[in-house]
């Protein structure tokens, strides 16, 4: 074998060496690009699945706060809330000439609240009063007195926009809260107007964002 010919076959080798040098890269870089496409195929779904899981969280955690389990009967949703208090009390009272009349004062309340959904609300309390004095200190002639219950409190109420939220399970920016019976009321917080009254109040709210 000649000189020409040794130089020829390692010129032949190089070349084959280089082109599969070449092809070895290029077979590296379709890979990687593979990778990186798939990646950003894989992201792009998982970034999809955690929207999709968001919304789904979101509509779970609407339907818990706001709308109620209409199957479950309506006892079993109801809180009642009932209780009663004593209080007594001790006046030492003195009258124009000057002598002190004891009276001993016995109080007693008794309640009952029942809501329902928080939508509906109805709520009464009885008051009663027992005044004991001493054997000829009272200031008239019935001496120790029993006062007989009387309604200290008794109203309905009744919320538009938790009415909505708990049977249609949706929010409202626009509300109406009716209350009706025998309540205390407050107007401009108080300073106006503060005491008890036999009617109905209504209040309309709008909350627009």
């Amino acid at each position: 074998m000649g000189l020409s010919n040794l130089v020829s076959a390692d010129r032949h080798v190089k070349y084959d060496f280089v082109w599969f040098l070449r092809d070895f890269e290029m077979s590296i870089r379709a890979v990687v690009i593979g990778w990186i496409l798939l990646g950003v195929c894989a992201t792009g779904s998982a970034q999809v699945n955690i929207e999709r899981f968001e919304r789904r969280l979101e509509q779970i955690r609407r339907d818990t706060l706001l709308r109620v389990d209409t199957t479950v009967s309506a006892d079993q949703r109801a809180l009642l809330d009932y209780g009663a208090l004593v209080s007594f009390n001790f006046f030492a009272i003195d009258d124009a000439l000057q002598d002190t009349h004891i009276l001993r004062q016995t109080e007693s309340l008794a309640y009952f609240r029942l809501n329902v959904d928080d939508v509906h609300e109805i709520f009464a309390s009885v008051r009663s009063t027992y005044n004991d004095w001493n054997a000829g200190e009272a200031f008239d002639t019935r001496g120790d007195d029993w006062v007989e219950p009387t309604l200290d409190r008794g109203f309905y109420r009744f919320d538009l926009a938790r009415a909505i939220a708990a049977y249609q399970g949706r929010a409202s920016d626009f509300n109406v809260v009716v209350a009706g019976g025998r309540q205390l009321a407050h107007w401009v917080t108080g300073l106006t107007l503060s005491q008890e009254i036999d009617g109905g109040i209504m209040t309309v709210t709008l909350d627009k964002v």
